[in-house]
């Protein structure tokens, strides 16, 4: 087992209601525990192999506080949940204002209209369009034509009955499409925690490890 599930104090780019944990690195797989500001977030990323990867490219440490930073830090949960009701235009512009230059997109059916106008919002001011909330088929293209990368976040199912060896076959079934997508757009996906069975780090691993197998 590679350092980074040993060592919960690798770093990564945090995400603004987390703090997460290792560098990113396209392709990679890894997990991340997040220390919420607002609340407890986290996710596990598939892809090749983060072992190798990490001896290849030199992984790189460096101190949790290093996450604070705003050039390190992610917005997150700025769109449905924004009682401004901002577009792409105001919400780009709240995000340069505090000095952000990430952000994680979450969304709802009104806002795919808007998805291509929110991609270049982002790169008029240089921010990165970090991670997509879930999947929708309208983001593949936006992919191809602005040449973007966001990880993929997901929340894996949460089976009623078996072994966990089964739960976790069964809720890796469910998410492999999209992750399969996401790899063959050369995106990274990951499993979001929002509690329950596939909350549980060791669960998210399994389902990590059974993705990785396929």
């Amino acid at each position: 087992m590679n350092d980074f599930y040993r060592n919960p104090k690798l770093s990564r780019p945090g995400v603004l209601n987390s703090s997460s944990l290792t560098k990113r690195n396209s392709g990679s797989v890894f997990v991340l525990w997040s220390v919420a500001l607002s609340l407890f977030a986290g996710t596990v990323v598939w892809g090749p192999s983060f072992a190798d990867a990490a001896e290849s490219k030199g992984a790189q440490k460096v101190s949790v506080g290093a996450n604070f930073d705003s050039k390190q830090l992610v917005a997150w949960c700025i769109v449905p949940f924004d009682a401004s009701r901002r577009g792409p235009v105001e919400r780009a512009e709240m995000v340069e204002r505090l000095g952000l230059r990430r952000v994680a997109y979450d969304w709802r059916d009104e806002h795919v209209a808007t998805f291509e106008k929110e991609v270049q919002e982002y790169q008029k001011r240089d921010i990165e369009f970090f991670a997509f909330w879930d999947w929708h088929p309208a983001l593949e293209p936006l992919i191809k034509q602005y040449k973007i990368h966001p990880q993929i976040w997901k929340i894996a199912p949460s089976p009623g009955s078996g072994s966990d060896a089964e739960k976790a076959k069964i809720a890796g079934e469910a998410l492999l499409p999209v992750a399969r997508k996401a790899l063959e757009l050369g995106c990274e996906f990951g499993i979001y925690n929002h509690g329950g069975w596939s909350g549980e780090p060791e669960n998210m691993i399994a389902v990590c490890k059974w993705l990785r197998a396929e």
